[in-house]
């Protein structure tokens, strides 16, 4: 049986970066990868992988029916994969009303973790939503019940997902049965070549240097905002995807009483990996 890798991460938060920079050290190509063509790494919640193994829609079940299902689906995928799996997930990592997790500890090889700074994703979160202002994403990162793809009035590519709030989703996966790797976003930024060296040894995969800055040169920013700009980013919903990806970015746009309450809101988890000090200043 080969296992599956989860690259897990609240929404917003550097995922697809670190995707598309993956697939560019797995690869041996001369040229980045297209990011419109990330199917080596599919997305968890993808109904797709549902439809394929059940060999009917997803769409004509219950929510409550596809959540059991999934558990199933990646145990019959990594059962039927001659090598590990790889998929994208910004599901929390919760259980199922019997106490199975959706995401099997059997078939999990290990799982990667991407937090950033949740100001910085408030912001990013907020233009991305389009219709959603910051406040409005500051009450949705503290939400328990949050959840994404829950409209009942249209089909939805992808299947419904619990987040909770920003705090229990870093929780939910740090603190699960699994073997995690967290990676924090900014030293993604700031340390690419060291962070993706360590990321390559828990996972098992080449520690090339020049193959890793190789991957990182065909992964920057400007090359996937080109790509976006030429042919669109599938996964958008409004605007651009790749808009800045900054560090710090919110001390441009946010309010003190904004601030304050994304930090009063999660103060542990932002002091345990690095964003606030003891005293709550922002150290990005």
């Amino acid at each position: 049986m080969s296992g599956i890798i989860w690259l897990a991460s609240y929404p917003k938060s550097g995922n697809t970066w670190f995707r598309v920079l993956l697939l560019n050290l797995l690869s041996e190509a001369a040229c980045p990868v297209d990011i419109n063509d990330l199917s080596g790494i599919p997305i968890a919640s993808s109904r797709t992988l549902l439809d394929e193994v059940l060999g009917f829609d997803s769409a004509d079940l219950c929510d409550e029916a596809n959540a059991r299902s999934r558990p199933e689906v990646y145990a019959f995928h990594a059962k039927t994969s001659t090598k590990n799996l790889i998929y994208k997930v910004h599901d929390a990592y919760t259980r199922l009303p019997n106490g199975q997790p959706i995401f099997p500890p059997d078939v999990t090889a290990a799982s990667v973790y991407i937090i950033r700074n949740p100001l910085d994703v408030c912001v990013s979160y907020a233009h991305h939503l389009g219709h959603t202002g910051f406040d409005g994403v500051i009450e949705i990162m503290a939400d328990p019940n949050f959840v994404i793809s829950a409209s009942k009035t249209r089909y939805n590519a992808q299947l419904h997902q619990t987040l909770g709030s920003w705090r229990e989703h870093v929780l939910s996966w740090t603190h699960g049965p699994t073997p995690v790797l967290v990676v924090r976003y900014e030293d993604m930024k700031h340390h690419a070549v060291e962070t993706f060296l360590t990321v390559a040894q828990f996972l098992g995969l080449p520690r090339d240097s020049d193959r890793i800055a190789k991957a990182i040169r065909f992964s920057a920013f400007d090359e996937l905002k080109h790509q976006e700009d030429e042919d669109g980013f599938q996964e958008r919903l409004y605007g651009s995807f790749f808009r800045k990806g900054g560090v710090g970015t919110w001390r441009d746009v946010l309010n003190q009483k904004q601030a304050m309450r994304i930090i009063h809101d999660h103060a542990d988890v932002m002091r345990q990996y690095g964003y606030i000090t003891a005293s709550r200043d922002p150290i990005f």
